[in-house]
């Protein structure tokens, strides 16, 4: 069980990070704007979720489960969403803390 926790974790990380991050490249643009309209037609602001690469990864969470409920019997959302979240933002948070400049080298 805690392999399909992990792949779960790994797979919806992924596929969040190429949602947001990369939304803007061919062929992900393709699939981003067919998301995003289906997204509008239930709420305005929901297509806006594809902006924030956290808040996919949890929804990202339940479509990766229910592959794996189909072809396992895994299905541990909300649960694994929430753990993908928090993995999601603490990834983001280290590696914008680490592409951040010195400011004491760049001052004269």
């Amino acid at each position: 069980m805690i392999e399909f926790f992990i792949i779960s974790l790994m797979c919806s990380f992924g596929l969040a990070v190429i949602l947001v991050e990369k939304s803007e490249d061919w062929p992900v643009n393709i699939i981003t704007s067919k998301i995003k309209g289906i997204l509008g037609l239930f709420n305005n602001n929901l297509p806006n979720m594809l902006e924030c690469t956290t808040c996919t990864s949890f929804w990202a969470s339940l479509v990766v489960d229910i592959i794996l409920y189909l072809f396992f019997g895994y299905f541990f959302w909300p649960l694994s969403g929430f753990a993908t979240a928090g993995f999601t933002w603490f990834i983001m948070e280290f590696l914008n803390a680490i592409d951040k400049p010195d400011e004491d080298i760049t001052k004269d």
